[in-house]
């Protein structure tokens, strides 16, 4: 004889499977200090450089234009490391990089419904590149656009898995995610000139105005250090170009060719490493060296 399965048999099996799912993996969900007025994600946290750099996005959630304050705290790994003031920067605005950085406090009003980016980055982060979580908190005060205060809180965010891209070896590092760089050539002349020859692409969505670069550092894989006025660094749509430093404007998408000259190259070198400073009037990079590292000599 059959036995029909009732709707209260079921009950216990329904129950078991909840429970079960509500024990899965949580580490998308985060409590909300903020209530009906702001949400924030996490959605990167990446080595880019010498630093990381942790994203996210706030949304402002309410239904009036809010003024946003945010100030980082602290930023930790799994090697028990910890980074904080002044070896910490906030960015924060609409777009990539729209604000200006500031060590202790970044601020931007906020019209209601919007998404804004916000981008924490630690400096000299874990140069012995044994970290693989990192933990970050803030601090963020909320206004009325006539400065009348509504709350302020602290966010954390723990167990950030670090994705780590860089180029090691022979090759660039870049110095912002949307930088790119190619080697175009890397020559030594007969009279003893090492000649690279490089480009830049500007991915960030806007042009970039008084790209400043600057030879940081140049070494050969002999260990020989090349020292201004040894070398120069000229930019072929260059506003200025004075040897030691070369300053241009990139627009949104477009790129600029650079060249770095070294002059009595070693003879018996065949690779070379430079580093390059660059910043700009009107864009945050997140680390302020690319670094060519260990390029064949031709």
């Amino acid at each position: 004889m059959k036995k029909l399965i009732t709707p209260t048999c079921l009950l216990p099996i329904i129950a078991f499977f909840l429970f079960v799912t509500s024990c899965g993996d949580d580490s998308d969900m985060e409590e909300n200090p903020f209530g009906d007025y702001l949400e924030i994600r996490a959605t990167e946290c990446e080595k880019i450089g010498s630093v990381l750099q942790i994203d996210f996005i706030v949304i402002n959630k309410s239904k009036k234009n809010l003024n946003v304050r945010v100030s980082p705290i602290s930023v930790s790994d799994n090697k028990e490391k910890w980074y904080r003031l002044p070896g910490l920067t906030a960015s924060f605005g609409f777009g990539t990089r729209a604000s200006t950085v500031a060590h202790y406090l970044t601020e931007i009003e906020m019209p209601a419904g919007d998404t804004a980016e916000l981008h924490i980055i630690a400096y000299d982060f874990d140069p012995a590149d044994e970290a693989t979580i990192a933990n970050v908190s803030f601090s963020v005060g909320i206004y009325e656009t006539d400065r009348t205060f509504v709350m302020k809180d602290s966010y954390e965010k723990t167990g950030l898995k670090i994705k780590d891209h860089r180029v090691k070896s022979h090759g660039v590092q870049t110095n912002d995610r949307y930088i790119e760089y190619e080697i175009q050539s890397c020559k030594k002349t007969d009279n003893d000139v090492l000649v690279l020859d490089f480009i830049m692409k500007n991915l960030t969505g806007k042009s970039l105005s008084n790209v400043r670069l600057e030879v940081s550092d140049i070494y050969d894989n002999l260990g020989n250090r090349y020292i201004w006025p040894a070398y120069q660094i000229k930019c072929l749509t260059g506003k200025s170009n004075i040897g030691w430093q070369s300053i241009t404007d990139i627009p949104a998408g477009g790129t600029m060719n650079g060249t770095v000259r070294i002059d009595d190259f070693k003879d018996n070198a065949s690779e070379i490493t430079v580093y390059l400073f660059l910043d700009a009037d009107n864009y945050i990079f997140s680390d302020n060296i690319a670094r060519f590292i260990t390029i064949p000599v031709k």
